[in-house]
């Protein structure tokens, strides 16, 4: 069966498996789909410190910190999106 993230295979791996286990639990388990989106996101997150060579906090290293984080980071390239999107999902959760 193919999934809406298979597409990420090729560079991270993780990501599309933790995207398919949520799209598989969807309509069985919709708690457990919500709990995989949020490692989903936590685990992006991290893939874009990597990627952008960024420092993880030493105190307070916690995922709404790093998005605080990225939102500073953040010179206009998103639109101002990134923090908002994140800090949504993460409060939802």
């Amino acid at each position: 069966m193919t999934s809406n993230f298979d597409f990420l295979n090729r560079y991270w791996e993780t990501l599309a498996r933790i995207g398919k286990a949520a799209e598989s639990y969807l309509y069985n388990d919709p708690n457990a789909c919500i709990y995989k989106l949020g490692m989903f996101a936590e685990r992006l997150v991290q893939e874009i410190f990597a990627k952008e060579r960024l420092t993880e906090p030493t105190y307070d290293n916690t995922h709404a910190n790093r998005i605080k984080i990225l939102k500073r980071e953040d010179d206009g390239r998103t639109g101002n999106v990134t923090g908002h999107s994140y800090h949504q999902g993460r409060r939802r959760r």
